[in-house]
């Protein structure tokens, strides 16, 4: 009995006793290439639907869903992170001049700037909003530093479209300047949805306050509030030099359904700093 526990412990599947049969080695193997085969196509099935997944959510969204019981990621809960949202300025104008496949070169090739922007800040890119983008931080994933995270990232977005709006305009390719909002709130995070289609977001003020702030956004510019700029300030390790050097009141906004009037910043990044 110690040999067969310890022959399963180093890998073993099966085992024969004395005296063999034919019949029962040849049924055996041919089971267990059965299973070898069966395991081995659903790994390959498995790798596809990740692949396939991935595509269309973000990849920490599967990420979470691997590491975690799908109850836990399905359940709605509340918890503080930074909602960034940006948007192109002018081009629902400019795509009534562009063909269809000029549409869609234009925005893929936009977002693929954008998508490297957000993950390389640590962010989860949200959803696609035609010829804008919706990014979160702190969620799936809890980031203690998703404040400074999410401005960092608007700083290094504004400065990435910059040199894309160069390269596009030097091949004679038309493009627009971009407006980005951010706002720090607690919001309610997790999946919502039908029995068969699910999409995993935040709800909440914040998620409203961020896009108001983008919308207000002038071309080329980034607006937040004093408190989310004193989130992504707070505790900023010694050393650490902010991707985002100034901030510029621009006073006391309204906006559509937000009650309460808002103080409103512009970041100013490095190279726009006097």
């Amino acid at each position: 009995m110690r040999d067969k526990v310890k022959a399963f412990n180093v890998g073993g599947v099966d085992y024969i006793t004395k005296p063999y049969r034919f019949e029962e080695v040849r049924a055996r193997v041919e089971t267990h290439l059965t299973l070898k085969a069966a395991r081995e196509y659903l790994k390959d099935k498995n790798r596809f639907l990740e692949y396939t997944f991935s595509r269309f959510v973000s990849p920490k969204v599967v990420e979470t869903m691997k590491l975690r019981p799908i109850s836990e990621f399905l359940k709605m809960e509340r918890c503080e992170l930074t909602v960034l949202f940006a948007d192109l300025r002018g081009f629902t104008t400019l795509a009534n001049e562009l063909t269809p496949e000029e549409i869609q070169e234009t925005l893929n090739s936009f977002l693929a700037v954008m998508v490297a922007r957000v993950e390389e800040a640590g962010g989860m890119m949200d959803k696609f909003l035609g010829d804008g983008f919706m990014a979160l931080f702190g969620a799936p994933f809890r980031q203690a530093d998703h404040a400074r995270r999410a401005l960092s990232a608007s700083v290094s977005i504004q400065q990435a479209h910059r040199r894309w709006m160069a390269e596009r305009s030097a091949e004679g390719r038309q493009c627009r300047p971009l407006g980005i909002g951010a706002a720090v709130g607690e919001t309610v995070v997790g999946a919502y949805g039908t029995h068969n289609r699910m999409e995993y977001t935040a709800l909440g003020h914040v998620v409203n306050l961020a896009s108001r702030l983008c919308g207000a956004a002038e071309a080329g510019e980034i607006l937040t509030t004093p408190f989310t700029r004193d989130a992504a300030l707070r505790n900023v390790p010694a050393g650490a030099v902010p991707r985002f050097l100034s901030f510029l009141s621009k006073g006391k906004m309204r906006f559509k359904n937000i009650q309460e009037t808002v103080e409103v910043i512009s970041i100013s990044p490095e190279e726009n700093k006097p």
